[in-house]
């Protein structure tokens, strides 16, 4: 079963049609979905409603949707590891409501998981306000991956949250979103990674966010993120 979670209200007007993605990759998927009602006029109840949402595998909608899913995960699996393939930390100084762009460092100064159980894979631009609060969390740069270092992390916890923003993917080969940075991991070898993680049964849930339909080329961020759901489903 997959799950489509449209809300995009915290693009901060960076990637305005990420919302739309979902229903258009999801029609090339043999697969049953669930589409649930959110309030997309206020920010705070989405997020809530989304914390509330069952299941394991979710399209996105901008990358602050993984903040309501992973407080929604925490009522479950107390102890948990998370691993963000992400080309930007999230961790910028906060705003008022959750965005694309601070989720990740309001997950920890609310305590809902630590520093030292968050690895952040394909990072390669960070914001001045992150630089000192990134201290304490594991990070593979996209010039530096290891694959033994991030199956070292993953075995270390029964449960995991595994978080796909797919602008960690080169912009040659996922031109479809709204914060591109150059240098990226290429598709192919993205979706050979994700063929290797999803053999662990302990990633318990999944989401793939940030693809934006009005941004992307001939289909080619569409047609990926489409076969990574395959792989995943």
């Amino acid at each position: 079963m997959l799950t489509i979670v449209k809300y995009e209200g915290g693009h901060l007007g960076r990637n305005k049609g990420c919302g739309l993605s979902s229903r258009m990759i999801s029609k090339g998927l043999r697969v049953k979905f669930n589409l649930p009602k959110l309030d997309f006029y206020d920010c705070d109840k989405a997020l809530k409603q989304i914390e509330d949402l069952k299941g394991k595998i979710f399209l996105g909608g901008d990358h602050s949707i993984t903040y309501g899913l992973i407080k929604g995960f925490k009522k479950k699996f107390r102890k948990f590891g998370l691993i963000v393939f992400d080309a930007h930390p999230d961790c910028c100084k906060p705003f008022k409501t959750v965005t694309h762009e601070d989720w990740l460092r309001k997950l920890i100064e609310e305590k809902i998981i630590k520093k030292k159980d968050v690895i952040l894979v394909g990072v390669r631009e960070i914001d001045k306000t992150e630089i000192n609060f990134l201290k304490g969390i594991k990070i593979i740069k996209c010039n530096e991956f290891d694959n033994a270092k991030l199956i070292s992390f993953l075995k270390k916890y029964k449960n995991v949250y595994l978080s796909l923003d797919i602008d960690v993917v080169d912009p040659k080969d996922a031109p479809g979103t709204g914060c591109k940075v150059k240098r990226g991991i290429n598709g192919k070898s993205f979706l050979q990674i994700i063929g290797k993680l999803k053999n662990f049964k302990n990633i318990k849930r999944v989401d793939l966010v940030e693809v934006n339909p009005l941004l992307d080329k001939n289909k080619k961020t569409i047609n990926l993120a489409r076969k990574i759901l395959r792989e995943l489903i």
